[in-house]
């Protein structure tokens, strides 16, 4: 595992499985710490001995509901079920195991029906600004509940699953795993009306410091 702080607030542990980079975000806003995304189930433990060493661990921020990202909630909820987990509703269904993620066969049960979790639609995100420091960003396309967070005071875009990295550029999400590829382009293209991110800082591959609206030109 590799962490580096790379803004004031944001710690990102990065985990290499063989070609594929797994990364997990830890967000300090006082005292207290979030995990943005839990990885696989096998490194849920690594992230959250990383994040109490920054402070106290206040809850579990999901990007989206895939098992690279949501893995490790269960095993979370098991050792602090009063941790609250976050996760826009429109991904549960999936997650949960009730239907296959669209454009996929197989169901998956990533998350258990025994885990509470709080729909990110449906909560005072001036309050969620306030407890965390981030703003919520619906950014639909590589899942139906694709959700990214912008730290505002850092200038820093954890950016999940919405764009890849591809020698320091740039580039769309994974193809094969992506629900909606047109409407995840067009998300990824409509943040650069609202947001100017001095970091982009993506799960699988290294940070892009580029011009966002670079990200126009290559898809």
């Amino acid at each position: 595992m590799k962490e580096k702080q790379i803004s004031e607030h944001i710690w990102k542990l990065e985990f290499n499985f063989y070609f594929l980079i797994i990364s997990i975000w830890l967000v300090k806003n006082n005292n207290n710490v979030f995990l943005i995304d839990t990885g696989i189930s096998k490194i849920w433990k690594i992230a959250c001995n990383s994040a109490s060493e920054k402070g106290n661990i206040r809850g579990v921020i999901l990007t989206h509901g895939h098992s690279d990202h949501a893995g490790g909630v269960n095993q979370i909820n098991a050792h602090n079920p009063e941790l609250p987990i976050f996760m826009n509703g429109r991904d549960y269904e999936y997650s949960s195991g009730e239907n296959p993620f669209p454009g996929r066969k197989k169901v998956e049960k990533i998350i258990s029906a025994e885990v509470p979790i709080i729909d990110l639609r449906k909560i005072n995100k001036n309050n969620f600004f306030e407890l965390t420091g981030l703003k919520i960003m619906y950014t639909p396309g590589h899942s139906p509940g694709h959700t990214v967070f912008y730290h505002d005071n850092d200038k820093v875009l954890i950016a999940g699953d919405l764009y890849t990295e591809k020698n320091g550029l740039l580039r769309p999400p994974m193809k094969q795993f992506t629900s909606d590829m047109p409407q995840a382009l067009l998300s990824g293209r409509q943040l650069f009306e609202k947001i100017d991110p001095k970091i982009i800082s993506v799960c699988h591959g290294k940070d892009v410091n580029v011009p966002f609206d670079y990200f126009s030109k290559v898809v």
